[in-house]
């Protein structure tokens, strides 16, 4: 397997140069070679501060669906009292329907 830290270079193609299958080939294996597979178990990381900003990223959006109970809460809270009498049984449900829906993703993502 060729190593993955040796620079690539890629030819310089514009859009009305023909290339032939093997040119093709060539420059897909040039560019495979740049999305090769994690060694070691250690994720691979195109930038200084991308493994800060990816952990970041999804703990930002694993407190957003843990919190989605309380917000949706304060939502319906908020909103009843502008309801007219008749819709207010159909906001119920809705809005009851949302954290079992929740709990059905995060039962799915971890089982």
């Amino acid at each position: 397997m060729p190593n993955v830290l040796t620079p690539v270079r890629f030819r310089p193609i514009s859009h009305h140069d023909q290339l032939s299958v093997v040119d093709h080939l060539e420059e897909l294996r040039t560019a495979s070679r740049l999305s090769a597979a994690p060694q070691d178990n250690r994720p691979v990381t195109l930038g200084i501060g991308e493994p800060f900003t990816s952990t970041l990223t999804v703990t930002l959006i694993f407190a957003l669906i843990l919190s989605l109970p309380v917000l949706l809460l304060q939502a319906y809270g908020f909103l009843i009292p502008a309801l007219a009498p008749e819709q207010r049984p159909t906001m119920l449900p809705i809005t009851l329907a949302i954290p079992g829906f929740e709990a059905s993703v995060l039962l799915a993502a971890t089982g």
